[in-house]
């Protein structure tokens, strides 16, 4: 089976044309404060077989809710859905009945 071609993108910060390949180095060098406070580079995409993705630099301290939330705002509908992360190999879940802070690590 061939590969999913990326579909490419840009950055909603400076509006410049990226690729997936190249996101992550676009982030470090054209957003990062030099001396500011630390951020994670996130990849959000989604476990389908779909061409579409989104990089989010996001403070160290944030919640998932927040990352959530943002995810929501930029990306998919907003109510009603299942959330999941993956985090170094780990699958946390919730939803918006409850508080996203509170998620639950998903049992093997």
């Amino acid at each position: 089976m061939a590969g999913q071609k990326t579909v490419p993108g840009t950055c909603a910060t400076c509006r410049e044309p990226i690729t997936k390949r190249t996101a992550s180095s676009h982030l470090k060098k054209n957003h990062a404060e030099p001396g500011g406070e630390d951020r994670f580079i996130i990849l959000i995409d989604t476990p389908y077989s779909s061409p579409y993705w989104m990089l989010a630099l996001v403070k160290t301290d944030a919640q998932l809710s927040d990352l959530d939330e943002f995810i929501r705002d930029t990306w998919v509908e907003c109510c009603g859905h299942l959330s999941a992360f993956y985090i170094s190999g780990r699958e946390f879940l919730g939803s918006f009945d409850g508080d996203v802070d509170d998620m639950e690590e998903r049992a093997e």
